[in-house]
């Protein structure tokens, strides 16, 4: 399980690495706002990823909180961090390649890195899908 939690928390912290990516990258279509630089175009993007990032290390705080307890389940809540983390990381990556546009896809950058290894995220350690089935069967028999 130690190891489980280990993954979990690599991919929240490589969901926030990728999420501020975009940010630290763009310098066009940008206004000031106080000390930071908001992306006119991207901001509400980058703002919804923002809080999902934060939501899936929230998740993964749960879960660990739970699995250092004695003798309590935390099947569902791992299985949810797990998912949502990965989830968010496929979609989060998405977005960075989006952003940098045909840059997004050349080696040479950053995004394309992120992007072709966040997908292993959603693979390893069993598929989203599987993810689906675990949660589905806690949430149907929890007592």
């Amino acid at each position: 399980m130690e190891e489980e939690f280990r993954s979990q928390l690599w991919r929240w912290g490589w969901l926030r690495a990728r999420w501020r990516q975009p940010q630290s990258t763009r310098s066009s279509e940008t206004v000031w706002a106080g000390d930071q630089r908001v992306s006119e175009r991207y901001s509400s993007r980058l703002a919804g990823h923002g809080t999902q990032v934060e939501a899936a290390r929230l998740l993964v705080y749960q879960a660990a909180w739970l699995a250092d307890k004695k003798d309590v389940r935390f099947t569902r809540e791992s299985s949810m961090a797990k998912l949502f983390a990965s989830e968010i990381a496929v979609s989060v990556a998405n977005e960075c390649v989006q952003i940098h546009g045909g840059y997004g896809f050349i080696k040479d950058y950053p995004a394309e890195k992120y992007y072709r290894d966040v997908k292993l995220c959603t693979i390893g350690e069993g598929t989203s899908e599987i993810q689906k089935l675990v949660i589905a069967r806690q949430l149907l028999w929890k007592k």
